[in-house]
């Protein structure tokens, strides 16, 4: 959608759909505003002075994300090292993460930028959606502070803290295997494509995990990573339920539920 000025009904649609309001709306404008949308000539700049693109915001949003999910994996699990907490972080702080985030909340209607950028190849535009969700993160903390993005953050990523504390988190069996193959075996495990079945737009990709030529695990899916993480999960039950407990974390229950 292409604008030039956003106007109050916008804002307050916004607003209710990302549960916060603004106090001073133009850092919400900015944090809108992908820098397709500048003009190129200085002298038709004037106008956009004030405000600017939401690339610095994105680069505030992305650290204060950052800080406060490590912040809640810091106090909430004192037992946990470092790299598990990594691996809790990096499930509820990724790329698909945050565009599913900003699809939720119908964010690229929003989005202020040039027509042939919201006609451009989807990994683009789906970087531009996700990197404006963290801007519109920056923008709350220059807003309001520390507290209210918390408080944002703490409500979008309820149903992912919930998963982090039930242990139904979407577990990474490419990182746990990898790990147990460098500590066991000295060596990277590798990954290939044995066949693939089904239509175009539709496949089914066969895949096999291997160290030092020998095959360890096979798995398929209708991407490769899928395939890839089944693999891995079927290579560290080849070494049995010990290697499995021993790199899959197990995260125990919290007294307060759902909450940064």
């Amino acid at each position: 959608m292409k604008w030039t000025i956003m106007d109050r009904k916008k804002i307050k649609e916004l607003e209710k759909a990302i549960k916060y309001r603004f106090r001073h709306k133009n850092l919400l404008f900015q944090a809108l505003t992908h820098k397709s949308s500048l003009p190129n000539s200085k002298e038709s700049t004037s106008i956009y002075q004030q405000n600017g693109n939401n690339e610095r915001l994105e680069f505030l949003g992305d650290a204060v994300l950052d800080l406060v999910i490590s912040n809640y994996l810091y106090r909430s699990y004192p037992n946990y090292q470092e790299g598990e907490l990594t691996k809790f972080r990096s499930h509820l702080v990724n790329a698909t993460r945050l565009l599913k985030k900003a699809q939720e909340i119908s964010l690229e209607k929003y989005i202020i930028w040039k027509e042939e950028e919201t006609n451009n190849e989807k990994e683009r535009r789906n970087s531009g959606l996700s990197d404006t969700y963290e801007a519109i993160i920056g923008a709350i903390y220059i807003d309001r502070g520390i507290k209210w993005a918390t408080k944002f953050i703490s409500f979008h990523f309820s149903k992912e803290i919930r998963s982090i504390e039930q242990g139904e988190y979407e577990k990474d069996y490419k990182s746990f295997f990898q790990e147990f193959s460098l500590k066991t075996f000295k060596e990277m495990p590798v990954y290939e494509i044995i066949s693939t079945e089904g239509k175009e737009h539709r496949k089914n990709f066969n895949v096999k995990v291997s160290i030092k030529n020998e095959i360890y695990g096979q798995g398929s899916g209708w991407t490769v990573k899928k395939a890839q993480q089944s693999a891995a999960q079927a290579a560290l039950r080849h070494f049995g339920e010990e290697a499995e407990e021993k790199f899959v974390s197990k995260i125990p229950s919290k007294k307060v539920k759902g909450r940064i």
